[in-house]
């Protein structure tokens, strides 16, 4: 367990250093192309607060490593509370999609940033040096979340030779939460259907919604302060359904539930044993659906 633990945190490390040194590298490129060059006189500009910037190594270094803490899933800013669910019989595997949120939203929040912020020089030339960089994170961010969901739902279809009405029948038999989601169709050698619910395996499907919102919002050149707060509402809403499997009762304790507290009857409504059955029978009915469960 510990070598396992120590190799994914080294390579979790080495692609948020290498981003790092990405981050960095656009930055520079931008600014010098406005000729901000550290290390010259021509490295100071202020910015809206009137505050004078110096542009150095260290606050490129700082402002690269601002953009990987805030927009890479980190489990180190995950909060407590949030952890300590975990131990509870609800809420299971909260921890990435707390972080999917968080860093979902700061995507965002910095593309923005990046496309509206300006600066001014010494000479009194103002510049806005991040906005190749901001509009190249936003679309690539939105292009990303909405591209693999889509490439990876017509590449099961194909591997399986199911057709879209076909897909789309199978959304009739789905569990409630997976209404909406991206479905990923199997068919067996007998020609059976099965689906797995790719959205609640990616969580960056919930933000598709409203990400495709921002854009419109900053191609009609909306103010990004209210831009910001229409996609946190459309992003806490599109999470209702995606976290009612995480805040719900855990597999097991459902299973149990079932049995206990609601009578042999599942919530979703199917009977998991007749009640006028044999005890035999019902033993086994219960047996099964544990089995199931686990």
């Amino acid at each position: 367990k510990s070598i396992g633990q120590d190799l994914y945190t080294a390579e979790d490390d080495f692609w948020k250093i290498y981003s790092w040194a990405i981050e960095k590298s656009r930055l520079t490129r931008a600014l010098e192309k406005q000729g901000v060059t550290r290390g010259t006189k021509d490295a100071w500009m202020k910015n809206a607060q009137g505050e004078w910037i110096e542009v150095t190594e260290d606050w490129l270094e700082r402002e690269a490593a601002d953009i990987v803490k805030n927009n890479i899933p980190n489990y180190d800013y995950v909060p407590d509370f949030i952890k300590a669910l975990r131990k509870l019989p609800i809420g299971n595997f909260v921890s990435f999609p707390a972080e999917i949120a968080r860093t979902g939203a700061n995507i965002v929040q910095r593309a923005l940033r990046e496309i509206n912020t300006s600066y001014t020089l010494a000479n009194g030339q103002v510049i806005k040096p991040f906005t190749g960089i901001g509009y190249t994170r936003l679309f690539g961010f939105t292009t990303t979340v909405a591209a693999i969901p889509y490439a990876t739902q017509k590449m099961f279809q194909t591997i399986y030779d199911v057709t879209d009405d076909e897909r789309e029948a199978i959304r009739k038999y789905v569990a409630g939460w997976s209404q909406n989601s991206t479905i990923l169709p199997i068919k067996d050698e007998d020609g059976n259907f099965k689906y797995v619910d790719f959205s609640h395996a990616n969580a960056y499907d919930t933000l598709i919604r409203p990400l495709q919102t921002v854009v419109n919002s900053v191609a009609d050149g909306q103010p990004e302060d209210g831009i910001m707060d229409d996609f946190l509402k459309g992003m806490f809403t599109s999470m209702a359904e995606f976290g009612e499997p995480f805040i719900s009762e855990s597999i097991w304790t459902e299973a149990v539930s079932d049995i206990i507290m609601r009578g042999g009857r599942s919530r979703e409504g199917y009977q998991v044993y007749n009640p006028e059955d044999s005890a035999g029978n019902i033993a086994s009915g219960i047996f099964k659906h544990l089995v199931k469960a686990q």
